[in-house]
């Protein structure tokens, strides 16, 4: 602020929100994300009001405010569609299908997800994103009881965790495949991965 540059402010303000989101101060991050949104929309920068857009919506979903998420996150769609930011359009589609899923719609979660992947196929510098939206898309059919389908994706998105070696998502993609296995009737093997994803978040915090 002493400094008088609005961007910089900005770019504080965006960072700040996601320390908060991360810590689970929810409204901090809110707060945080609105001012940031408000600054980057005065400096007419398109691409990270699209951003804080889906940061928003999945904030305001976290706190049980899931109309409003989903209207934001659809306006960052349209912004990032607006803008040709293709991963960024895939990116809020995972966050759609999310929350789409959280609500229990998993029809429209599927759709999203299928969209997210899509637009993100063959982006090997999108792994994450290409990972989260097969994961989403795992348990759309889940959800359907597609189990087939579902394990497949589950397995795709572990592969994609894989290759970023990130343990907290391989372990995301492991109780999804013991969701799977509990449907099919196999308690063994859904104990078994869900034990595997519990060591992995163990090791993780160590």
């Amino acid at each position: 602020e002493q400094i008088g540059d609005p961007r910089r402010r900005a770019d504080a303000y965006f960072q700040g929100s996601l320390v908060a989101e991360r810590e689970g101060n929810w409204l901090l991050a809110r707060q945080h994300g609105e001012r940031a949104k408000a600054l980057f929309e005065e400096l007419g920068d398109e691409a990270n009001v699209g951003r804080l857009l889906n940061n928003l919506g999945g904030i305001n979903h976290l706190l049980g405010n899931d109309d409003r998420a989903l209207e934001l996150l659809d306006e960052a769609f349209a912004r990032a569609v607006e803008t040709g930011l293709t991963p960024d359009a895939g990116h809020v589609l995972c966050s759609l299908a999310e929350v789409h899923l959280a609500m229990g719609d998993h029809a429209r979660a599927e759709v999203n997800a299928r969209k997210a992947l899509e637009l993100l196929e063959g982006r090997d510098d999108y792994l994450h994103e290409l990972g989260i939206a097969q994961l989403a898309l795992g348990r759309a059919y889940l959800g359907q009881g597609r189990l087939d389908e579902a394990e497949e994706c589950v397995l795709a998105a572990d592969r994609s965790f894989e290759q970023i070696a990130s343990a907290s998502h391989r372990a995301n993609a492991w109780v999804a495949r013991g969701d799977v296995e509990k449907r099919r009737g196999n308690e063994r093997g859904a104990a078994l991965q869900y034990r595997r994803a519990a060591e992995a978040l163990q090791d993780a915090r160590f």
